[in-house]
């Protein structure tokens, strides 16, 4: 963003609307509170970008490793950023004239074989009310490994997405 204030840099480009009727669900955006930086972008920031004469209804959060618990047992560490998120997922129904964040992809790491289940409960615990889907590292994984995961992902109704 060099010099630049947030607001001026998302200023640089503007859309132009071509249907505003037609009906948008934004499949990928992040959300992240203030840093060091002092650079956020939170739901009145996700607003302002989805209510710029386009009709976007729902959107999906995709993980970005922001407010991950510091927890000593670190496999659960990343259920602070479905937290987080839900959190704003909530809020984000309040207003009926603004986009619905509906579904989140979180993070859990498959790599830790059965143990991920624990992780994959306490997630499931915070969005079951919403649209879930959770993304693991796939590069190297071995079938049956792929299956044990697909097993688990099942056991708590979670979507799986390999990347």
């Amino acid at each position: 963003m060099g010099n630049l204030s947030q607001a001026e840099w998302l200023a640089q480009i503007s859309e132009e609307i071509i249907d505003p009727k037609q009906r948008i669900i934004d499949p990928h955006h992040h959300l992240w509170p203030s840093s060091s930086g002092g650079s956020q972008y939170l739901l009145d920031d996700l607003w302002a970008d989805t209510c710029s004469g386009h009709n976007v209804t729902n959107t999906v959060f995709i993980d970005c490793s922001q407010c991950y618990w510091n927890l000593e047992d670190t496999a659960l560490n990343p259920v602070g950023e479905t937290e987080f998120v839900k959190e704003l997922a909530d809020a984000s129904k309040a207003d009926l004239n603004q986009a619905t964040i509906s579904g989140i992809v979180g993070h859990v790491d498959m790599l830790l074989g059965f143990e991920a289940e624990r992780v994959l409960k306490s997630i499931w615990k915070l969005v079951r009310n919403c649209s879930k889907a959770f993304v693991m590292p796939a590069v190297g994984i071995r079938i049956p490994m792929f299956v044990i995961h697909i097993t688990m992902l099942a056991k708590v109704c979670i979507f799986y997405q390999i990347f």
